[in-house]
């Protein structure tokens, strides 16, 4: 509290708290740029009276009551203040713990240098720079955007009867900073100004451009293959800045790419000049070696089986210069979708847990449509890890114990 562009910043805070519309409470962490553990007892209340006067009340106190204990410490009367009220030696001991541990802990985890000042609100951090003001409307703006930001939680949390008073600013602390989460999880921003990229693309022009890609890639890798894809189309899509850096294996042995591959990944739906959707499911491949013998397939997701449907070749051995055709076409179609999972029996244990069920079968039922329409997929469970496989087709299906002796013995229990 000895920079004055903190204490403006508390007294905005303090007096934004006070309006008769705010529902803001206020908490203070004390992170001095002096070392509390070396401050004497006899200076310890002149190097920081508003922190001894305000942590003297071992406890909460109104926001009146911090306005006016920042007023009288921001004086010159900040000796005589001292003077009237004594502190003894044990009260001072227990101020030094409390801020030794203030200081720690933003240091360490907040990570707030010693001697600045910052802003926490429900989990958000902002660190106030040196010359920057926090003003009294950023701190409603603030408020604002995080109640719309949450979907009109704190109102609900606020006018709900079931939670006591005393409780609901603590319980609308926490609930706020588990929304925030994953946006602090997932906003990383990293300059890299040392570092001229290898690629730029920037069509849009710096006006237009709302978003900046850094993409650090190994040219020579499975990922780099797909990211490009998805880059371009993030460029062209959302007018985005990319900026690419090539970060090769330097000590390579062998080739690491074995494949001519293409991610199929266009993003948005487009039309011919007749107003019919183009076929954008296809890719082609140009200038592959003809001597060499190749295969060709499709990477797709674990549990998605694909088939070909329509072809005139071993998929398995293509060899071009044997083609009498331009080249090879290939129509591929998904078959069906892998539902997997493991399935324990409660009532028997082996070393402390469940047991995979001996004898269980299991089958997928359609929701929708009856039962004897669509054949049930079953399938019998795996009995050293309790292991499952059933395939199906997109759609609601149950996963139902099958008729007879599966059905008569076992039961799957209501979560």
């Amino acid at each position: 509290m000895k920079k004055e562009t903190a204490k403006q910043a508390v007294n905005r805070l303090l007096r934004y708290a006070s309006k008769s519309d705010s529902s803001s409470r206020v908490s203070f962490l004390f992170n001095p740029s002096l070392d509390p553990e070396k401050i004497s007892d006899d200076d310890f209340a002149n190097q920081f009276p508003f922190e001894v006067q305000f942590l003297k009340k071992a406890g909460s106190i109104s926001i009146e009551e911090a306005q006016e204990l920042l007023e009288m410490t921001s004086s010159d009367d900040t000796i005589t203040l001292n003077k009237k009220e004594e502190i003894s030696k044990e009260q001072i001991n227990t101020i030094r713990q409390k801020m030794i541990q203030d200081r720690l802990w933003v240091n360490q985890y907040v990570k707030i240098s010693a001697g600045s000042s910052g802003l926490i609100s429900n989990g958000r951090v902002f660190e106030f720079e040196e010359g920057s003001e926090f003003r009294a409307g950023d701190y409603e703006f603030l408020t604002i955007y995080q109640n719309l930001r949450c979907g009109g939680l704190i109102d609900i949390l606020i006018y709900s009867s079931s939670i006591s008073t005393e409780k609901k600013s603590e319980i609308i602390m926490k609930a706020l900073s588990l929304t925030y989460l994953d946006d602090m999880l997932s906003v990383v921003r990293r300059q890299f100004r040392s570092i001229s990229p290898s690629v730029e693309i920037n069509k849009h022009g710096e006006e237009e451009t709302k978003i900046r890609i850094y993409a650090v890639l190994d040219p020579l890798s499975r990922a780099c293959q797909k990211m490009s894809s998805i880059i371009l189309t993030i460029n062209k899509l959302f007018k985005a800045s990319v900026e690419i850096v090539l970060n090769p294996n330097l000590s390579l042995s062998d080739l690491p790419l074995k494949h001519f591959y293409k991610f199929l990944f266009t993003g948005e739906l487009l039309f011919d000049e007749h107003g019919n959707v183009e076929d954008t499911t296809s890719v082609k491949f140009t200038q592959l070696p003809g001597q060499r013998i190749l295969t060709l397939g499709v990477d797709t997701p674990h549990a998605w089986i694909v088939q070909p449907l329509v072809t005139r070749y071993d998929l398995d051995n293509i060899k071009l210069e044997d083609v009498e055709e331009q080249g090879v076409t290939a129509i591929f179609g998904l078959e069906y979708l892998l539902v997997e999972g493991n399935c324990y029996d409660l009532s028997t244990k082996h070393y402390g847990m469940p047991s995979p069920p001996r004898g269980l079968e299991l089958m997928l039922v359609h929701h929708l449509l009856p039962s004897s329409s669509v054949h049930p997929v079953d399938t019998m469970v795996m009995s050293n890890f309790g292991y499952f496989q059933l395939k199906a087709n997109p759609g609601v299906w149950r996963l139902n114990l099958s008729e007879g002796h599966s059905s008569s013995i076992f039961n799957i229990p209501k979560s």
